[in-house]
């Protein structure tokens, strides 16, 4: 069976009230967006949450979903937007961790755990790892839209076009916040690094 016949199966039986469905794509499709709205919100707890949130405001609106986009970026771009809801949230009087205290994950969702025993290579994984830290740091402390661009865009992968939508706004406005958002975190390390 053929990857877009088992996507519109899948469709068709989320769309009836399969709870066999709803626990595959839960299954499917978890892991991936935890991931990623853990880069975004840098709290695996508030991930967490989004992800719920996520997955609660898809079934409420499956009967909607007309299957232009696959089920997978569809709920891709709700999780987005309910972390960016998030971040907006958190940004009108809270003060933001950083996103290193998200620890190490690898793109599936999987904690990264270092096995090695040369001295070397540690110290070479702990001067990468500060970097890391500094760059999150410089990344947290953009403005709200330039962020959320530079997270969309460089962290998860968004072409222009998948920024611009998921945020709301033209394309030509994510080219400049991306621009600005690069421009700003190269100053500040090239400050940092004098």
């Amino acid at each position: 069976m053929s990857e877009t016949i088992a996507e519109k199966a899948l469709l068709v039986r989320l769309q009836s009230g399969d709870s066999d469905a709803f626990a595959e794509v839960v299954r499917r499709y978890g892991g991936r967006l935890l991931a990623s709205t853990r880069r975004l919100l840098g709290s695996e707890e508030d991930a967490r949450d989004c992800v719920q949130d996520t997955f609660v405001k898809a079934l409420s609106s499956i009967e909607s979903f007309e299957g232009r986009a696959s089920v997978g970026t569809w709920l891709h771009r709700i999780a987005i937007n309910v972390a960016l809801s998030k971040l907006r949230a958190r940004t009108k009087g809270s003060v933001e961790e950083p996103l290193s205290s998200a620890g190490n994950f690898h793109s599936s969702g999987c904690r990264i755990e270092s096995n090695v025993s040369d001295g070397f290579e540690v110290e070479k994984l702990v001067q990468l790892r500060e970097i890391k830290d500094i760059v999150d740091v410089f990344v947290a402390e953009l403005p709200p839209g330039y962020r959320e661009v530079y997270l969309l865009r460089e962290l998860e992968g968004f072409t222009t076009q998948e920024a611009a939508d998921a945020l709301g706004i033209s394309a030509a406005n994510v080219k400049v916040r991306f621009h600005r958002a690069r421009n700003e975190l190269k100053a500040k390390l090239m400050e940092h690094l004098k």
